[in-house]
């Protein structure tokens, strides 16, 4: 009905304040963008023609020195959004990070989503941003987790390609921009894998035996079906992919504290037309470091038991479709991930789990 339609125009435009409460300017510029994108976006989808319903739409939206909703201000052209959330990984790391990525030779920006550091992170972060416009900071008081850390820098990307690194991961910019030019030259595909390397006391080696597995099949695959299943074969890293980023608006990762990946893991693939690999001799593009540093998926603890509410959440946002075919493979992922995780869970938790 118009009525809602107008109501929620209206909505949006009242929405602006949350422009007005930014403190650094970078953010509040980014913010106006967003919500002006958001609000055509709205009133093209409501009212598709040009008439008396666009124009009332229209209407609802107030002009201010904040967001100007249908102005000609144009947004910049970013090629590659880059998402690193962090907890207390330390200047120099996140330091070194940041300057790789801002080697990508690609029109870049780059959103730290610090989910409550207590040490130097924060600081060097703020210290390498300087005056600079590519780099974004957001913060969180308290840790919420890397999932949440994540989503919260989703609706912010203008980027047309995303990707999801870790904060303690080492990136070669030259084969991400690779990786990125080669998602663009395939018009089918959303998703595109590219290899990446496991560096265990500081000595790099390649993926894990059944990714190769898994990488090799993906590349031999005839159809986009056999080709997704492949892919719903890799280990559910978040870093090992880059996307278009319109095809994830909506898709993000879970809400619990461990294995919150596990859901981005499946719905950016079931959201994509069709995924493709790069050859798995390709350079990798992030070099993982495993046992780095301990983490929450290396700890024992009673947040292990999250990995139930993980795959029940993950589930329920893949849909009946999707299920109806690849439902068999989530299963034997659900059934291998808890078997994963039975060791790491306390004797006292284990009658519950």
């Amino acid at each position: 009905p118009e009525y809602l339609l107008r109501e929620f125009a209206n909505f949006l435009s009242q929405s602006k304040w949350i422009v007005a409460r930014q403190q650094d300017t970078r953010l509040q510029a980014k913010f106006s963008r967003i919500l002006r994108r958001d609000a055509v976006l709205f009133v093209e989808a409501a009212a598709p023609e040009p008439g008396s319903l666009r124009n009332a739409l229209k209407a609802e939206f107030e002009d201010d020195a904040y967001v100007k909703f249908f102005g000609e201000e144009p947004s910049p052209t970013v090629e590659l959004s880059v998402v690193v959330p962090t907890k207390d990984v330390g200047g120099a790391q996140i330091t070194e990070l940041l300057a790789s990525l801002t080697n990508v030779p690609l029109t870049t920006e780059i959103f730290v989503v610090d989910d409550g550091s207590t040490d130097d992170t924060l600081a060097a972060v703020d210290a390498f941003r300087g005056s600079r416009d590519d780099v974004y900071l957001l913060r969180e008081t308290a840790s919420r987790g890397a999932g949440r850390a994540r989503n919260r820098a989703s609706p912010l990307l203008e980027g047309t390609y995303v990707v999801y690194i870790d904060a303690d991961d080492q990136v070669d910019p030259q084969a991400l921009a690779a990786a990125v030019h080669s998602l663009r030259a395939d018009s089918d595909a959303d998703l595109l894998f590219f290899p990446y390397a496991i560096e265990q006391s500081a000595t790099p080696s390649g993926m894990w035996d059944s990714d190769q597995a898994a990488f090799a099949r993906g590349v031999g695959a005839a159809t986009p079906e056999l080709r997704k299943a492949a892919a719903l074969e890799l280990t559910n890293y978040p870093w090992n992919r880059v996307a278009r980023t319109d095809v994830l608006r909506g898709v993000q990762f879970g809400a619990t504290r461990v294995h919150n990946d596990v859901r981005f893991h499946w719905t950016s693939i079931a959201s994509a037309r069709d995924v493709a690999f790069l050859d798995v001799d390709s350079k990798p593009a992030v070099i993982h470091r495993k046992g780095a540093r301990q983490t929450l998926t290396d700890l024992s603890s009673s947040a292990r038991l999250e990995v139930f509410a993980a795959l029940a959440e993950t589930r329920d946002s893949l849909g009946n479709a999707f299920l109806a075919t690849n439902g068999p493979a989530f299963d034997r992922f659900a059934r291998d991930l808890v078997v994963w995780a039975a060791p790491k869970i306390p004797l006292e938790n284990k009658a519950e789990a």
